[in-house]
């Protein structure tokens, strides 16, 4: 009975990348906060529907918009440094806290200061590339990158999302 270009939980990520308290709301973790976030526009409301409570982030993010521009743009140029950061940058799963118990993690992810393995090693050489390679490197690539890239910047950026541009960096 919907048409969409995402699930309703979409619009709640949108909200979490996209308002005036962006630190807290990218903080949340699994747990009670979280829920007290999902169930926010079920109080305001009083209608436990996924689409109406997309409506309500959605209806939250276009006013924080509107009414400031320019926090807006500059949580967008926070989050397009998150991008390109060393660093990975956990969400509610934290792959730096799994390293221990798994050795594939264990050598494919470390840190050492404010540079850290595989992002730091794979973004200069992605770029280096870039610039080496020019014009033979295949437009639909160089397209998949940047609109992943910008929908990431447009949203929220972190490092279970990130993953999928280093095959193609």
């Amino acid at each position: 009975g919907h048409a969409g270009l995402w699930p309703p939980s979409g619009a709640i990520n949108v909200h979490l990348g996209n308002n005036p308290r962006i630190h807290e709301t990218l903080a949340i973790r699994p747990g009670l906060p979280w829920e007290e976030l999902v169930a926010a526009p079920v109080r305001a409301t009083g209608v436990n529907d996924p689409w109406r409570s997309a409506r309500w982030f959605d209806q939250r993010t276009r006013a924080f918009v509107a009414d400031q521009p320019g926090a807006a743009l500059a949580n967008l140029g926070r989050k397009a440094l998150h991008l390109v950061s060393a660093r990975e940058l956990p969400r509610n799963i934290d792959p730096y806290l799994l390293r221990p118990w798994s050795p594939p993690l264990s050598g494919l992810l470390w840190k050492a200061g404010p540079w850290g393995f595989p992002t730091g090693l794979l973004l200069p050489m992605a770029l280096a590339g870039l610039v080496v390679a020019g014009r033979r490197l295949p437009a639909p690539l160089l397209l998949a990158a940047a609109v992943y890239a910008l929908g990431l910047v447009l949203v929220f950026t972190s490092a279970r999302y990130r993953a999928p541009l280093w095959p193609l960096a």
